[in-house]
C-alpha cells in the first residue's frame, strides 16, 4: 500500500487541475494513481477541504479496573467459561477473550508447543531440501 499523500502533493493536484491539466497528465507528472487524484478532486469540489481525515477514535469498551477484575477472576478459576464472564460484565465474548489474551505474558504465550512446532518445521525443511538434492543427483545420473 502506498504512503498517504502529503498536503503539498494534494495541493499540487488541485492546482494542476485548476490550471486545466487532464487527470492522466497529472498522474504522469505526480506519480499518483488516477483513483487517488479523483478522490482528492471530489473532496475538494464537495467540501473545499484537502486535509486528511483520520479514523475515529473509539472509546474503550471496558475500564482498566474491569480488565484487571476479569483477568483476576480467570486466574482464580482458569476453567471459568468466558461466555459466563461476558454475561457478568455485559460485554461480548470476543471482547472478554481479547482482554484475556492481551493479559498473557509473551513468554507464556509462546509456550513449549510453539517451540516444538518451530523445531519441527526446521527439521521438515532440512529433510525436504536433502530429498530435493538427492532427486537432482538422481536426475543427473539418469540422463
Amino acid at each position: 500500500m502506498p504512503a498517504p499523500l502529503r498536503r503539498e502533493q494534494r495541493e499540487q493536484i488541485i492546482a494542476l487541475k485548476r490550471s486545466g491539466y487532464k487527470v492522466t497528465e497529472i498522474e504522469r507528472w505526480t506519480g499518483v494513481s488516477r483513483k487517488c487524484i479523483y478522490f482528492w478532486l471530489r473532496r475538494w469540489e464537495e467540501s473545499g477541504d484537502i486535509s486528511a481525515h483520520h479514523r475515529a477514535v473509539y472509546q474503550r469498551a471496558t475500564t482498566a479496573e474491569q480488565d484487571a477484575a476479569i483477568v483476576a477472576a480467570h486466574e482464580a478459576n482458569p476453567f471459568k467459561p468466558t461466555r459466563e464472564t461476558s454475561s457478568e460484565y455485559s460485554k461480548t465474548y470476543k471482547k472478554i477473550l481479547t482482554i484475556l489474551l492481551s493479559s498473557i505474558e509473551p513468554k507464556r504465550a509462546f509456550s513449549a508447543s510453539s517451540y516444538l512446532c518451530n523445531k519441527l518445521s526446521k527439521v521438515i525443511s532440512k529433510v525436504y531440501f536433502r530429498m530435493r538434492r538427492l532427486m537432482q543427483k538422481y536426475e543427473s545420473y539418469k540422463h
